[in-house]
C-alpha cells in the first residue's frame, strides 16, 4: 500500500514510518524544511521517500496514494507561533483533503487526535491546539461524504523519544537528577489511559490490514488505548519507585488546571471491531522511558 504520512518526523510518525516500512508499505513522508536533519536521514535509511508540503498536489496526482495518515500535530507549546499551530493541525491537512477531492479517487483519510477534545471537551490549557484540531473534525466529517474519514482518537500516549516537554518524559527527568529535591503536583487525581507508543503503532497497522473492510464513505471514530484508568498520582509514584528517587512529591501544592479533564479512559470501540489488545503493561513503558532517558 501506498501510505502519504504528515509529520513523519514527530513522536508517533517516526515510529509510524518504521513500522509501516518494514511491513513492506510504500511510504511517503511530508516533512518540514527545519526538520531535525538526523531524522531525515533516519527516515531515508528506513526507505521514506521525503515530501515538502509543496508537492502534495503531485504527489497525490503521481504516486497512486492508497491511504493518508495525518500525523501532525502542534499542541503549541515552547511559545510555538499561532501560525504554526494551524499549519500542522489545520492547514495541513485541509490541502489534502482539496486534493484527495480533486482527484476522484478512493483514498481513506486517518486522522490522528487525543482524549482533550473527546466527548466535546475543551482543553484550555492548550486552547489552540484544541480549537483547531476541533475545525478539523468539522472539515473530516463534510469530507467523509466523498471517501472514508477515520479518527483515531489516542488516549496518553507516551514511550521512549517523547519530547521531554511532554508530562511524563519531564517527571522523569526530574527524578533521575540528584539534585531534584522535590516536586509539586496538582492533587492528582486526573484519571488516565496511558498506552504505549508500539501498542498505539499496532493499533495503526491492524487498521491499515484491514481498510477495505471500512466504508466506502463515511466518518469513524476509534477510541486507541488500553481501556484501563491510572491515576496521575499512581503513575508517578511508579515512577518514583522505578527511578529509585529520593525526591519529595508535593501533590496538592498545585491547583488543578481550567477545565481539567478528571478521568479519560478508551471505551475499547478499536478492541472490540478488531479484537486487538495492548501488549506493554504501563510499568513495562515506564522502565523504557527511564532506560532512554538514563
Amino acid at each position: 500500500m501506498n501510505i502519504l504520512l504528515t509529520g513523519a518526523t514527530g513522536f508517533l510518525g517516526m515510529a509510524l514510518s518504521e513500522k509501516f516500512s518494514k511491513q513492506g508499505h510504500k511510504v511517503f513522508g511530508i516533512v518540514r524544511e527545519k526538520s531535525s536533519i538526523e531524522k531525515k536521514n533516519l527516515l531515508q535509511k528506513n526507505g521514506v521517500k521525503l515530501l515538502d508540503s509543496e508537492l502534495i498536489k503531485k504527489s497525490i496526482a503521481d504516486e497512486q496514494i492508497d491511504c493518508v495518515v495525518h500525523a501532525a500535530t502542534n499542541y503549541g507549546r515552547e511559545e510555538t507561533s499561532l501560525s504554526e499551530i494551524f499549519e500542522s493541525n489545520l492547514i495541513l491537512p485541509l490541502q489534502i483533503l482539496k486534493e484527495l477531492s480533486k482527484s476522484k479517487k478512493r483514498v481513506t483519510f486517518i486522522n490522528t487526535d487525543s482524549f482533550f477534545n473527546k466527548e466535546n471537551n475543551v482543553y484550555s490549557p492548550l486552547i489552540d491546539y484544541s480549537l483547531s484540531k476541533k475545525s478539523l473534525l468539522e472539515w473530516l466529517m463534510y469530507f467523509s461524504d466523498l471517501f472514508p474519514v477515520i479518527n483515531m482518537r489516542i488516549e496518553h500516549i507516551y514511550g521512549p523519544g517523547d519530547g521531554i516537554a511532554k508530562f511524563i518524559p519531564s517527571i522523569t527527568q526530574k527524578l533521575l537528577d540528584p539534585k531534584t529535591t522535590s516536586i509539586d503536583f496538582s492533587p492528582g487525581l486526573q484519571i488516565r489511559d496511558f498506552v504505549y507508543i508500539a501498542d498505539v503503532v499496532d493499533s495503526f497497522c491492524v487498521l491499515i490490514k484491514n481498510i477495505s473492510s471500512e466504508t466506502q464513505s463515511g466518518f469513524v471514530e476509534y477510541q486507541i488505548g488500553t481501556g484501563e484508568g491510572t491515576t496521575i498520582r499512581d503513575m508517578v509514584n511508579r515512577l518514583a519507585i522505578l527511578t529509585n528517587s529520593n525526591s519529595r512529591l508535593d501533590f496538592g501544592v498545585l491547583p488543578y488546571r481550567e477545565r481539567e479533564i478528571m478521568s479519560s479512559i478508551s471505551n475499547k470501540s478499536f478492541q472490540n471491531k478488531y479484537q486487538w489488545e495492548h501488549q506493554t503493561t504501563l510499568e513495562k513503558g515506564l522502565i523504557e522511558v527511564i532506560s532512554k532517558l538514563k
